[in-house]
């Protein structure tokens, strides 16, 4: 049980929950859950608040800059260096599964695929990407094999 704050839970309400709801379970599995402690009390200095759909937006646009670890998943550390104003509370509302991290499909990162360098993502680095890269790769130097053979090629 963790707790966090919440402008739209009231304070001893759940926020969050791992496994959903209802999901049935073998006895002694481990459930997450995330406490509402109610608002967050306002600290002079941390910058203007933002709401969850500015948040998982500014997240999302700089999620691979705002990953220092790169593990693939933002802490409330990393998100708020990205966000200054970013609360807990707003964190707690984007982090959906209560793990304490946002992933890349809670904040509606577009992964994509090819080059990690051209669309600013990490998905080259996935095994989906490396097999894809090292295809290209292999028809590339495929080609080339093709295109020297027939510079030798002497014609009448």
């Amino acid at each position: 049980i963790t707790q966090a704050h919440s402008d739209s839970v009231a304070a001893g309400s759940v926020m969050a929950q791992s496994p959903p709801a209802g999901t049935e379970l073998p006895a002694g599995t481990l459930v997450s859950i995330v406490v509402s402690m109610g608002p967050a009390p306002v600290v002079e200095g941390e910058g203007e608040p933002v709401n969850a759909d500015t948040a998982r937006q500014q997240l999302s646009d700089g999620f691979d800059s705002a990953d220092k670890n790169s593990d693939g998943n933002l802490s409330f550390t990393e998100a708020s260096a990205a966000i200054p104003g970013l609360t807990q509370a707003v964190f707690g509302e984007l982090d959906t599964d209560g793990d304490g991290q946002l992933s890349a499909d809670e904040l509606g990162v577009d992964q994509g695929t090819g080059c990690a360098g051209c669309q600013g993502g990490k998905s080259a680095f996935h095994s989906s990407g490396i097999t894809k890269g090292l295809s290209d790769m292999f028809l590339t130097g495929l080609g080339l094999i093709g295109l020297a053979a027939m510079a030798t090629v002497r014609r009448p």
